[in-house]
């Protein structure tokens, strides 16, 4: 009875591990077909121009609006990242022998982990040219943004009228001090008498 009990239990594991395991074939990366409704001009190389910025970016959504405003938001922030990034790395690295000679084992672990922080207000960053297609029940939106340097030339001027407001501060800050110490040294002068 223990053999036939066994058996059966060794049956049903055997089972549940090889039985439920099917041959479901994985898809690997997109087949050439898979692009057939996306815009040439979406898969060609970015537009190069003198003082212009352009990213793209492609995004989906049961909404039409909702792709183009993802895809929008994606494109902003690849321009973001062109104009600054900082990044940040640790990498890590272990490596431990024990034993001796031929007997020996080596053990050895690295980790690598990258950071990437952008942060820019994109004044004037615009929609250079947009395009859907269907994909069953979702829209997908295609983007290219542009920003050109009329605008980076206005943050430029900002950042400089902004210096020159601080300098203005703290000049009159100084006054202020100063025009304090001065008072402070007045009643001074009155309390000794001069």
């Amino acid at each position: 009875m223990k053999k036939l009990v066994l058996g059966t239990l060794v049956g049903i594991l055997l089972f549940s591990v090889f039985g439920c395991a099917g041959n479901k074939k994985v898809k690997k990366g997109l087949p050439d077909s898979d692009f057939k409704n996306w815009p040439e001009w979406y898969m060609g190389i970015l537009p190069v121009e003198d003082g212009k910025i352009f990213a793209k970016a492609t995004e989906t959504s049961l909404k039409a609006e909702l792709a183009e405003s993802k895809a929008t938001a994606e494109a902003r922030k690849k321009i973001a990242q062109t104009i600054e990034t900082k990044v940040q790395n640790l990498e890590k690295k272990f490596d431990e022998e024990i034993g001796l000679g031929e007997d020996a084992e080596l053990n050895s672990f690295f980790n690598s982990t990258t950071k990437v922080i952008t942060s820019q207000v994109l004044n004037g960053s615009r929609l250079y040219k947009n395009g859907y297609a269907r994909e069953g029940q979702l829209f997908r939106s295609f983007v290219i943004m542009l920003m050109d340097d009329s605008f980076a030339e206005q943050f430029v001027n900002k950042v400089k009228n902004n210096q020159q407001i601080y300098q203005r501060f703290r000049a009159s800050e100084a006054f202020n001090d100063m025009e304090a110490d001065i008072e402070q040294f007045e009643n001074f002068k009155e309390e000794q008498g001069y």
